[in-house]
Formats: C-alpha cells, sequence, structure tokens
C-alpha cells in the first residue's frame, strides 16, 4: 500500500497548490523520504531480522490515520467529477483558513461547468497523441529513474564498501540536490532541470569505470553524484508529470508511470547481482546509458513552468501553448485559496 498512498498524497497536494508553489511542496514531500533512508540504515543496522525491522519501520504509518481525516478532497478532482458544490465548500473553507477573498460563487459555478462539459468531446486527435506522448515517455523515464535511484542506493557491494555506511551516505546525499531544486527549476523550468539531471548522471556513471582500482574513494565519490542527480531527476519529474497529466487521469496516469519505476527498481538488484562479481564495471556503463536514453526521450514534450494544471484532454490543446481560451484563464493565473 505504500507506492498507493505516495502517489495519492503528492497527487492531492500538487493540485490545491497555485504554480509557483508546486516545485516547493513537491521536494519538501521527497525531503522527508531522504531523512528516512538515513535513518534506515541505523535501524537495519540496530535491527538485524527482516521481519521486525518491516513491523518496527511500520508502526509510525499508524499516526497517518487519524491525521488523514482533517485534510478535504481536492477541489480540481471534484469540480471534473460534477460535485460542484462539495468543490465550493473546500474551497470557501481554503479561503476562510487563508484570509483571501474568493470570486462570486456563480463564477466559479461556470469555470466548473465548463471544465465538465470539456469532458464530453476530450479525446481531440491532438489530445488524444499528447496523452499518448506523455504516457509512453513517462513510463520509460520513470522505468530508468527507478532502476537508477534503487540501483545506486543498493550498489554497495560492487563497490566492495560496508552496506550499512554506504545507504546513510547514499540518504544523505540525497537532501542537498533536493534542497537546491527550487533555484535552478526558476532557472531552467521543469523539462530542462530532468534532462539536465539525467545527463549529468549519465556523464559520471559513464566516467566511473576509468576510474583506476586505487581510487575507490573516487569511485564512490562519482556514484554519489549521480545518486545526488538521480535524486534531482525523480524529484524533479514527479513534479513535471502532475504538471503534464490532466485531472481527470492525473491519478491513473500517474499510476501508470509510477509502475514503471517499481519495475525499473525491480530490475536493478537482478542486474546487480548478474555483474558485480564479473564485470563491476558494468553496473555503471548500463545506468549511465539508460540515463541518456531517459535525457532524449523527454526532448518532444513542453515546459510547464508556471502554467496552470489542466484538467481536462482537451485542455492539453491549449495550455501548454500558454493560454486557455475555454476559461479565459492566464497561464500563471489560479482560484489562490
Amino acid at each position: 500500500m505504500h507506492p498507493p498512498s505516495l502517489l495519492i498524497g503528492f497527487i492531492l497536494v500538487q493540485e490545491i497548490m497555485e504554480p509557483k508553489m508546486r516545485i516547493v511542496t513537491g521536494i519538501m514531500q521527497f525531503i522527508s523520504w531522504s531523512f528516512a533512508t538515513m535513518l534506515y540504515s541505523g535501524w537495519a543496522y540496530l535491527i538485524r531480522e527482516w521481519r521486525w525491522l518491516q513491523t518496527f519501520v511500520s508502526l509510525p504509518t499508524l499516526i497517518m490515520i487519524p491525521l488523514l481525516f482533517t485534510i478535504d478532497e481536492s477541489p480540481r478532482w471534484l469540480a471534473v467529477v460534477g460535485q460542484h458544490q462539495r468543490a465550493l465548500k473546500v474551497l470557501r473553507r481554503a479561503a476562510k483558513l487563508n484570509k483571501v477573498t474568493l470570486p462570486p460563487d456563480q463564477d466559479l459555478l461556470a469555470i466548473m461547468k465548463i471544465i465538465q462539459e470539456q469532458l464530453v468531446n476530450a479525446l481531440l486527435p491532438h489530445s488524444g497523441h499528447k496523452i499518448r506522448l506523455i504516457t509512453f515517455v513517462m513510463t520509460l523515464d520513470f522505468c530508468i529513474v527507478g532502476m537508477l535511484f534503487f540501483g545506486l542506493t543498493m550498489g554497495a557491494n560492487t563497490l566492495g564498501v560496508n552496506l550499512f555506511i554506504y545507504v546513510a551516505i547514499s540518504g544523505t546525499v540525497e537532501i542537498p540536490p533536493r534542497t537546491i531544486l527550487l533555484p535552478i527549476t526558476k532557472w531552467f523550468g521543469r523539462k530542462r532541470t530532468v534532462i539536465i539531471s539525467y545527463f549529468i548522471t549519465a556523464v559520471v556513471l559513464l566516467t566511473q569505470p576509468c576510474i583506476p582500482e586505487d581510487l575507490k574513494v573516487l569511485s564512490i565519490v562519482l556514484i554519489m553524484i549521480g545518486k545526488m542527480m538521480s535524486t534531482c531527476a525523480f524529484t524533479s519529474i514527479d513534479v513535471y508529470i502532475t504538471e503534464l497529466i490532466p485531472t481527470e487521469v492525473r491519478s491513473q496516469g500517474l499510476g501508470l508511470t509510477m509502475a514503471g519505476s517499481r519495475l525499473g527498481a525491480f530490475i536493478a538488484p537482478f542486474l546487480i547481482s548478474a555483474v558485480e562479481e564479473t564485470y563491476p564495471w558494468l553496473m555503471s556503463v548500463v545506468f549511465g546509458l539508460s540515463a541518456l536514453v531517459a535525457c532524449v526521450a523527454l526532448i518532444p514534450l513542453w515546459e510547464t513552468e508556471n502554467i496552470r494544471l489542466p484538467d481536462t484532454l482537451a485542455d492539453l490543446d491549449s495550455l501548454h501553448t500558454g493560454t486557455d481560451s475555454e476559461t479565459n484563464i492566464q497561464p500563471d493565473e489560479e482560484i489562490r485559496c
């Protein structure tokens, strides 16, 4: 149940945020992941029996159950599925908490009605092509980033270092790249940030096999840089895909692509096991070439910086070009609440 809860929680947070805050909240959610990775190495060192370890690390999730009842449903999703009064109720509550004034109810209901009307003839030729392109590219990229991220986390045996120290370091090096992602994405945008992250990952991993065996520290440094940049790719691509896929199919789309990342995570240990004794350098080569493939695959997609989240498939024909002619909302505008 971990992947669905992570996925749905991430979508919910991103759907209620205005454009300039989506990258901030996306990064904050994944920084907690990095801290947990650091702590996990300590727990694993103290609790060697895997059943007790799994029980121990699962207990904190019980704290989340009562907290979930304090969270409202996504007003975007409610508007898309036709539950307009519930969406208005959520928006009013949010406006009251944030001490802001909403547009009149009739204006909000008119926008919701337009959005729902778009669902009738949503799958236009262009939007159909775009959603297929997004699905293919993102499933491939998520598979590769899952293989990179989890594979580099589990690569201690290939490098011949202490497993517990390696996992602790790998969790620690995830924090700096996630904290600097905010200014990077502000400067380069979502798409180029992901491409740059993949490209640097590919360069350092393809360089690592060329390092002499007596310079093991330098070899580990390069692997950790690869881990840092794959972390950047994983975090920024999660934000990027939520801004590409419309609300009406966002959960399904992210579910499919997240399954791709789990497939990559599934492949990684088998790949490492197959090469770690005979060709330990091959792990870096395969991971580096995979990062290059992911980098090139993103080229046909478009930038999503400072545009509002698409709500329907029909929005794909207009939102990525900069305006939404149906609702007359400018790209950097949201119903701020």
